[in-house]
């Protein structure tokens, strides 16, 4: 029994030695793992950013709409009679004033006709005038002096009619304007009321908008008005001239008209124009910078909201409204006064970067040995 003991002591000793690469192996794992997060934490990047606060801001309140511009006038030019056309003196596009010759036809026909009827007129003037001592004389009755004087005067009718067919051959503008369409050209056969141009008087253009039941009562002609047209990229001043005072029955609107000078003729009809008319209140609205609004993956406006305590940023999606004075924006939704904003350095960040807010202008991340993704 005592030689056993020996044994059983030496398989012991060897079991443990067998056990201590396990533990060994075990431990230094767990250390490896302590160290690649280590690592991992001290290499994701620190982006320098901007802060301030999202402001609250007195906006003048203003009644918007959308519309199109048109030409103060539009008119289809024809010819009153027909024939051969003759002459055409202006193509598309051209500025024409009142008065100048557009078209004309061959005026030969209208020309003899006229001449006809004024040798007609002549003759019965004549006679007229011939007849009138007869009948202070008494040689020719009453009766008999009246017809002689009705067929002068319906010669008169005739002559003058046939002198507004020769004139009437020729097209003239009725106001100034341009040459929107030309529908004649020489050689042409044109009938009455045939369409030959379309004249555009655009010294002055007007914009037609629907405002809701809700905003018209705040409107009234002589109102200043701002233009916005995004084609030109420019905004132009124009003033109220007409407030509807019937709804629209299908879309519950009234439609106000605003007319804008255009001298220089670069607003041209159909151009998409955005109108806002000022009411004279205000009210007081979230703004921040127009360069602190981005847009995330699926194209919604966001800004990045700093959590200071954590030292993130945090992606918000908020709801841009108007553009205000100073390069700033209003912000309807997804912010509150005083929130802090990231102005400066949001192009690089993501959902959760780690940020630090530092004064002044901002150069670029504080640690370099990550990458941030945008």
């Amino acid at each position: 029994m005592p030689a056993r003991a020996p044994r059983a002591a030496s398989r012991l000793a060897l079991a443990a030695v067998a056990a201590l690469p396990l533990l060994s192996i075990g431990g230094c794992g767990a250390a490896a793992r302590a160290d690649d997060s280590a690592s991992h934490a001290a290499s994701e990047a620190t982006t320098a950013v901007r802060v301030a606060p999202a402001a609250l801001v007195e906006r003048p309140v203003e009644v918007r709409a959308a519309g199109a511009l048109e030409a103060r006038a539009t008119a289809d030019l024809a010819f009153q009679v027909g024939g051969r056309v003759a002459r055409v003196a202006v193509d598309e596009g051209d500025a024409v004033t009142r008065g100048a010759v557009l078209a004309a036809l061959d005026p030969t026909d209208y020309a003899l006709a006229l001449r006809q009827t004024e040798l007609q007129a002549q003759r019965t003037a004549d006679e007229l005038r011939r007849a009138r001592p007869l009948l202070d004389a008494g040689s020719i009755a009453p009766n008999d002096y009246e017809r002689l004087l009705t067929a002068a005067r319906q010669a008169e009718v005739v002559r003058d009619l046939a002198a507004k067919r020769l004139r009437d051959a020729t097209l003239t503008a009725p106001f100034d304007g341009v040459v929107a369409a030309k529908r004649t050209e020489i050689g042409a056969s044109v009938s009455p009321g045939g369409t030959a141009f379309t004249l555009v008087a655009l010294d002055e253009v007007q914009v037609r908008v629907g405002v809701p039941e809700a905003d018209v009562g705040a409107l009234r002609p002589g109102q200043p008005a701002r233009v916005e047209l995004a084609a030109l990229g420019r905004t132009v001043r124009g003033r109220v001239q007409l407030v509807g005072v019937a709804a629209d029955p299908a879309s519950r609107t009234y439609t106000v008209k605003v007319v804008v000078p255009n001298a220089d003729r670069v607003l041209r009809a159909g151009m998409v124009a955005s109108v806002a008319v000022a009411t004279g209140a205000s009210s007081r609205v979230v703004a921040v910078p127009v360069s602190a609004v981005a847009h995330d993956p699926e194209g919604a406006p966001r800004v990045y909201v700093l959590d200071a305590g954590a030292g993130r940023a945090r992606a918000r999606r908020v709801t841009v409204g108007a553009p205000l004075a100073g390069g700033a924006v209003e912000i309807v939704d997804g912010l509150a006064a005083g929130d802090p904003v990231i102005v400066a350095g949001q192009e690089r960040l993501r959902d959760g970067a780690r940020v630090a807010a530092i004064a002044g202008p901002v150069a670029g991340p504080v640690a370099s040995t990550g990458r941030t993704t945008p």
